[in-house]
């Protein structure tokens, strides 16, 4: 496997001159390798905005805000039923259900997709990111998953196998979205 940073850069990827703090604020300071790097070990925890200065995106999240996996996992099953892979993110209050990109996409095309998804299983949406199709601002971040977690599973923000829900490490859910 490469560098699992530049890896995780890469599935993670956002706006370049800002990203969220874990206490709720923004920094506007560049978002780098070394940005990532220090989210994976620890050090500056960190959320990423989604949408870029040409409204394009390279991943979509879903926030199930409660504690029920079933509504996260059947989340995933409608992405599956078009052949779109999907993560499941086990969060501090409920779940995430994550949706990564070959490229960047236009974020209507993202936007859309996980709200159709979310009307086909009847869960209304709380919070789909990207939050706006156009870009307006910085926009929302979403904190990222395996904050501290390039050697272990970090308690909390860290995705879930598919086929009985134990914790991925890192490098296993690197590996898993590569494909």
């Amino acid at each position: 496997m490469n560098d699992p940073t530049e890896t995780f850069m890469s599935l993670f990827g956002g706006r370049t001159d800002a990203h969220g703090t874990w206490e709720g604020g923004s920094k506007k300071s560049p978002v780098s390798y070394e940005t990532f790097a220090k989210h994976l070990y620890g050090e500056e925890l960190i959320g990423i905005y989604p949408l870029t200065d040409g409204s394009t995106v390279r991943w979509g999240c879903s926030d199930i805000d409660i504690d029920d996996l079933d509504s996260a996992r059947n989340l995933q099953v409608a992405f599956g039923m078009k052949s779109i892979p999907s993560f499941v993110e086990k969060t501090v209050r409920g779940f995430h259900v994550w949706v990564f990109a070959n490229d960047w996409i236009p974020a209507p095309i993202m936007r859309r997709a996980f709200l159709s998804a979310h009307e086909v299983i009847g869960l209304p949406p709380k919070e789909v990111n990207p939050k706006q199709e156009q870009v307006n601002g910085l926009g929302n971040y979403v904190r990222l998953p395996y904050p501290g977690g390039i050697d272990y599973i970090p308690e909390n923000r860290y995705m879930l196998f598919k086929q009985d829900d134990k914790p991925m490490t890192l490098k296993e859910f690197l590996e898993s979205a590569q494909e």
